[in-house]
């Protein structure tokens, strides 16, 4: 049998087959991965400088053998065990205990730090735990397996091995990576261990969580990812993706990153080959989710009536209150009158009160609001109040002695003593836009039949009006106007302005009346979006940046902004909301790779949003780079011998490698002297070799020499184009 050496702690897998998977590492700024070919994966982990020393994994078949050495962390042979993977499996599956009480109980308090279903902030808090502890437990105690022997530790033994020192576990690696999965997998989630053999160091166990599959836009790998980055402040995330599937593993070790910290998703152990044990695999895998986004509860912005205070009992006073939700949840409203409940809670948002001489004087309004997800049942999220003033009716005047001739005059007359007025608001259109402006006219007239004094006029939207007269006999007027300029917290409108002029007559009473004037409302919304990539041209293998800028170009505010790249997918923006002339910026990073050619490639970029009216927006944009292409070939021929005498034969070995960025095809190759050579491949991807061999008897007829052989390689590129390559080879002869 064939044996290879993997150590872990003390042990050795032996054997050769496997499924493996690549690793990967997301960067900041880097998206649209789910597109990645099984080609690019690899290309991608080729390229990493982070991931040099770090190996496929791959799944040890049921046959292979775990070696035992009789010293514990001892390179020697001598006085092994063997064991099959079957069996370590089995015994490592034993010891994850997601079902234990003691685990499970662990795992329930950590994952309830954090609100939702499995999510990955759970994940986070398990490792946190285990890894630095908390204000009562220190951190994972680290202890060495007794010599000779590579003891896998029940996960609830190491929870109480770690109690008598306060720490939060104690034990090995292998260990550390089964309570890790064990606490994973009594919350739902999904793990695997890996074992990994680095021939220089020794052996190394960790434990990997399931995160979810990059191909499914349900599982949200890329946004579970760009919060890990954000919430450990790292621009690197280390992954294992399974090439076909695209099933991503998150790294769950506990090595430090460049900066020297511990995370999910940290570097990977260096070694010589991983080796991935599966953790009950019966079961489905379940995907990890990004932490939920925290409910804001509503916020009240106004509480106003339809009249102006002081009313008169008996007025009828529309009360209105107006709250936002950044959530879109459901508000409910509750009023109330000097502390008393006057309705239940529910979704009006106004309240009519029909005032009496009960409510004469100041009374007290408020309303309050709950959208069910913050406050309890009998509480409210926000609340807002004010005054108002209710007087007593008026009463018919009582003429005193000074103005008895008036009265008599009066009577006289037949005529009772009238004091009235008109007011007109007329706003210069009947319609306006967000941004414009609309000038209103106001003419006071007096109707009544005496003279009024101290005229003033107010308007709820533009306040204090300034009129050309504050006094008016019968049948005269005052005029004034106002501008107000339309603003977005007018929308959706109609806007309303209601005005309202009071005075005194000649009797010194006041009296007051009022008009409204009505515009309705319209507004602009629209949204540009630009994509600028690094280069105008790029070759298969090289990155093109892209730096993506969306503004807002209408005259409301947009929320909710998203921007989606065809090819590289959700694109991350610095703000979700702009006012009026703002923009949000972002950036990915696309690898150009051969199915791209024959090019241009083209990127379409969606921007989408919502306007302040929830209403939808969305524009596009594209951009363009042209494509270029390395298709190149090189053909070494190597005899058998630098001399050769008549009759001896000569065997020449034949190697053609890919040179170039793309793959070519229809490969043949062709000697001078022997023809047609035959060759192991027909086609070969980037770095690839083919190989062939052929013989040639020395003749008379090559004399004097040299036997010079010429080689020519001929195939075509994946654009079907021809690439070509020749090498000679060079024989001395000798004769005797």
């Amino acid at each position: 049998m064939f044996h290879r050496t993997l150590w872990l702690g003390i042990i050795l897998l032996i054997g050769s087959a496997f499924a493996a998977d690549v690793p990967f590492v997301f960067e900041e700024g880097y998206t649209g991965f789910a597109a990645y070919s099984s080609a690019q994966l690899e290309q991608a982990y080729a390229a990493s400088p982070d991931l040099k020393g770090v190996p496929f994994t791959s799944t040890p078949s049921n046959d292979e053998i775990l070696e035992f050495p009789v010293a514990g962390g001892s390179s020697s042979s001598a006085g092994k065990t063997e064991k099959k993977a079957e069996e370590i499996n089995k015994t490592l599956n034993s010891r994850v205990e997601p079902d234990n009480t003691r685990v499970h109980d662990l795992a329930l308090a950590l994952a309830a730090e954090h609100s939702g279903d499995y999510t990955v902030d759970q994940v986070c808090e398990i490792y946190s735990y285990l890894k630095y502890g908390n204000s009562t437990k220190k951190p994972w105690s680290y202890a060495r397996d007794p010599r000779g022997v590579d003891y896998f530790n029940f996960a609830s033994k190491s929870l109480s091995a770690g109690d008598d020192a306060k720490c939060a576990g104690a034990g090995d690696c292998d260990d550390f990576a089964i309570l890790m999965s064990s606490l994973v997998e009594s919350i739902g989630g999904t793990t695997r261990i890996i074992l990994a053999r680095n021939n220089s160091t020794g052996g190394h166990a960790y434990a990997e969580v399931y995160i979810g599959r990059l191909s499914d836009p349900n599982d949200r790998v890329e946004e579970t990812v760009k919060w890990l980055q954000q919430e450990y402040d790292t621009e690197k995330i280390f992954t294992h993706i399974e090439t076909d599937a695209k099933d991503v593993w998150l790294n769950l070790d506990w090595g430090n990153d460049a900066k020297g910290n511990a995370h999910p998703g940290g570097p990977f152990f260096q070694g010589d080959r991983h080796y991935v044990l599966c953790i009950r695999d019966k079961y489905g895998k379940t995907a990890v989710k990004p932490p939920e986004k925290a409910n804001k509860p509503p916020k009240l912005v106004s509480l106003t009536a339809d009249k102006n205070g002081p009313q008169q009992a008996g007025a009828v006073i529309t009360w209105t209150a107006e709250a936002r939700d950044a959530d879109k949840d459901p508000v409910l409203y509750r009023f109330f009158l000097n502390d008393d409940p006057v309705t239940k809670w529910a979704k009006e948002n106004h309240w009519v009160w029909t005032t009496t001489e009960d409510d004469l004087g100041e009374s007290q309004i408020e309303v309050q609001v709950r959208d069910g997800k913050h406050a309890g049942p009998d509480k409210y999220d926000a609340n807002m109040g004010t005054g108002f003033a209710i007087k007593a009716p008026q009463s018919v005047p009582q003429i005193s002695a000074n103005q008895s001739n008036l009265a008599v005059e009066w009577n006289n007359k037949g005529d009772a003593p009238v004091a009235s007025l008109s007011v007109a608001n007329v706003p210069s259109s009947t319609t306006a836009s967000v941004g414009e402006c609309v000038t209103y006219l106001y003419t006071v007239k007096n109707t009544g039949k005496v003279t009024i004094n101290g005229l003033t006029l107010t308007d709820d939207k533009l306040g204090s009006i300034s009129l050309d007269k504050s006094s008016l006999v019968p049948g005269d007027t005052a005029m004034g106007s106002a501008t107000y300029l339309v603003a977005e917290m007018d929308l959706p409108g109609p806007l309303t302005n209601l005005v309202t002029a009071e005075a005194k007559d000649s009797m010194n009473l006041p009296f007051t009346t009022t008009a409204t004037a009505t515009v309705a409302l319209t507004y602009n919304v629209a949204i540009g979006v630009t994509m600028s990539p690094s280069a105008t041209s790029a070759s298969v293998g090289e990155s093109v940046t892209y730096l993506y800028t969306a503004k807002n170009t209408g005259k409301v505010t947009i929320n909710d902004l998203t921007l989606t790249d065809d090819k590289l997918g959700s694109i991350s923006l610095d703000k979700s909301s702009l006012v009026p002339g703002d923009t949000a910026m972002g950036s990915a990073t696309y690898l150009v790779a051969e199915m791209d050619l024959p090019g241009p490639l083209t990127n379409i970029v969606t921007v989408a949003a919502t306007d302040s009216q929830n209403q939808p927006v969305t524009t596009t944009a594209t951009a363009t780079v042209t494509l270029t292409y390395v298709a190149s070939l090189s053909v070494a021929k190597v005899p058998s011998s630098t001399t050769a005498r008549v009759g001896d034969r000569i065997t020449y070995t034949y190697t053609v490698s890919n040179t170039g960025k793309v793959t070519i095809n229809g490969l043949t190759l062709t000697d001078d002297k022997l023809g047609s050579i035959s060759l192991d491949k027909s086609s070969l991807v980037p770095g690839d070799t083919a190989m062939g061999s052929a013989t040639y008897l020395v003749a008379e007829m090559d004399l004097p020499g040299p036997l010079t052989n010429l080689v020519t390689a001929e195939a075509k590129d994946s654009m079907n184009l021809p690439v070509t390559t020749t090498a000679t080879a060079t024989v001395a002869l000798t004769y005797g």
